[in-house]
């Protein structure tokens, strides 16, 4: 694209300003800006500013039912080993992929890389990523079969996740079953609608939401690999859980046996306010309304047996139809905007880095494409033994309150073989992900010889 070209194609919607600096830089410089504003589609982000902003209403959903859900503590012994032998059977037969959602950096964290690469603080100090990986190659090894892990990172983090898990050497697992791809992103706009500039030869852009991930996978041909290797449930999930159990054959053989286009894990909300989305029925349709959209009296709304009506809480752990979301993918599915401080050049070719929202983002949720699902199942599990979220640095959520819940779970299993210790105990996913086949005579004695309190295989 030459300079008139890209002059002409942003003066048509009002957005020449991001040319205002192009005198003044190199030639390279003047290459790659050119080549930024070709990728452009400036229409699209005025149609966005116009719908959004502009014309932004207030949607209050009036129609809200709750989501009937299956308590795993209250299903037979004898049907869950059912529901196991049927999971562990589709990924031996190669039915099963795992994809990671794991655009996010660490900075909330006070870590400078990908939040996958946080190390929590375990004895073993495995990151994020190793614990996923081991759990992928635990159960693959079980089932006798191979599980491919797509992983979506951010265009600001992809050449680090790669890199990091080739230094870990991939965990173990076949390189070539790993599939990395970024994420699009989508320019920030300023309160008029004008495209911010980060730099004088950089557009403004962010990652776009959530929702971009399918978008991001088609585009990069990998939902055709899903097709090649005749892939019917993708099990889907986000990189800062600690106790996921990725691929968990109980979870794939329950949604497998439901029959539904999307199944769901869910932990009970600890109560009415926690800030938490839950899954229930919007006019009819399957959603996960956000815990600001459900108003207060139905967050507080109890059944007969005193439990919360919208009590399912979203742990970001999904299992979708390949066919599903193949044919999801063909749809419309809106964009939400997000009021932020985004920092920008100004008229004079300065850094400006605001205190307060100066700018909007659009981003898309991929919960959104549950609508068009003809049903949902949903199953509540302990939340000690699969949900300890990784956000914040301190606090609650945070690297500390992972990192004994996870202790809190291999101690248990310990002292349930009848072992006594004071150790607090973590144990390797490659020994065991749920602690029902470990050998108590092994365990006792590296129980009585660790220093560190790991245990592994």
């Amino acid at each position: 694209m030459t300079f008139d070209q890209a002059y002409q194609k942003l003066k048509k919607s009002g957005q020449e300003h991001l040319l205002q600096f192009y005198e003044d830089l190199d030639p390279s410089s003047q290459s790659e800006l050119l080549q930024q504003i070709a990728h452009l589609d400036v229409e699209y982000i005025n149609d966005l500013y116009k719908d959004l902003v502009e014309e932004r209403s207030l949607i209050i959903a009036d129609d809200l039912a709750a989501m009937k859900s299956v308590t795993w503590d209250k299903v037979d012994p004898k049907e869950k080993l059912r529901l196991w032998d049927l999971g562990l059977k589709a990924i031996r037969d190669g039915k099963v992929a795992a994809f990671l959602v794991a655009g996010g950096q660490g900075s909330r964290l006070g870590f400078d890389g990908p939040k996958g690469a946080y190390d929590i603080g375990l004895p073993s100090h495995k990151s994020l990523f190793q614990l996923q990986g081991e759990r992928i190659k635990k159960i693959s090894e079980m089932a006798g079969g191979s599980i491919p892990w797509y992983i979506m990172t951010s265009p600001l983090n992809h050449q680090d996740t790669e890199d990091f898990f080739a230094r870990k050497d991939f965990f173990g697992l076949n390189e070539d079953e790993i599939k990395f791809f970024p994420q699009g992103t989508l320019p920030s706009v300023n309160e008029d609608g004008k495209i911010l500039l980060a730099a004088k030869d950089q557009v403004s852009a962010n990652p776009d939401g959530s929702g971009g991930c399918f978008r991001a996978f088609k585009e990069s041909g990998l939902l055709d690999d899903i097709s090649s290797r005749n892939i019917e449930y993708i099990f889907f999930y986000g990189v800062d859980n600690a106790l996921v159990r990725v691929c968990d054959p109980y979870f794939v053989g329950f949604a497998i046996d439901s029959g539904k286009d999307i199944s769901s894990k869910a932990v009970l909300k600890a109560h009415s306010g926690e800030k938490v989305g839950v899954y229930a029925y919007r006019n009819k349709k399957p959603s996960i309304i956000e815990y600001t959209e459900l108003p207060s009296h139905l967050a507080q709304a109890e059944d007969d047996a005193g439990q919360l009506k919208f009590g399912s809480g979203n742990i970001v752990t999904h299992l979708f139809k390949a066919d599903f979301l193949k044919q999801a993918l063909d749809k419309k599915t809106p964009y939400h905007v997000a009021h932020k401080a985004v920092e920008y050049v100004d008229l004079n070719g300065e850094l400006v880095k605001p205190l307060q929202p100066n700018a909007y983002k659009f981003e898309a949720l991929y919960f959104d494409l549950f609508q068009y699902a003809h049903d949902m199942a949903i199953l509540n599990v302990r939340r000690e033994e699969e949900f300890s979220p990784v956000k914040n640095f301190e606090g609650v959520d945070s690297k500390d309150t992972a990192r004994e819940m996870f202790l809190d779970l291999c101690t248990s299993w310990v002292k349930e073989l009848g072992i006594i210790t004071k150790k607090r105990i973590e144990i390797s996913p490659l020994l065991s992900i749920y602690g029902d086949d470990l050998n108590p005579q092994e365990i006792s004695e590296k129980v009585q010889t660790t220093k560190d309190g790991y245990i592994k295989p």
